[in-house]
């Protein structure tokens, strides 16, 4: 895995020229090729298991919808009711009059 490194002795990319060469950017920590395919194999693999993940939370999230829902349509019926009582209560007061 690829580590941040603090300080000017081991900085994470290098711009020092090798002998010969051109200037060159070199990233330290960079290994063979197989590194990379296991690395990639790990991260597919991660990936995979996020993916299961947000079903699972997607899952949730529409339990959780419903719920609500059903909290919101219950509430809605009160306070339905309610202002029928008080138009009934008003109107009874009225014809009492």
């Amino acid at each position: 895995r690829f580590k941040i490194r603090g300080g000017a002795k081991s900085p994470l990319i290098s711009h020092k020229k090798p002998p010969g060469e051109g200037r060159l950017l070199l990233l330290s920590g960079v290994g063979c090729l197989s590194d990379f395919g296991e690395r990639i194999a790990k991260l597919e693999a991660e990936v995979d298991n996020l993916n299961g993940w947000q079903k699972n939370q997607n899952g949730a999230l529409l339990r959780v919808d419903a719920k609500v829902d059903g909290l919101k349509n219950w509430i809605l019926g009160l306070l339905g009711t309610s202002v029928l009582s008080l138009i009934l209560l008003v109107v009874n007061l009225v014809a009492k009059n």
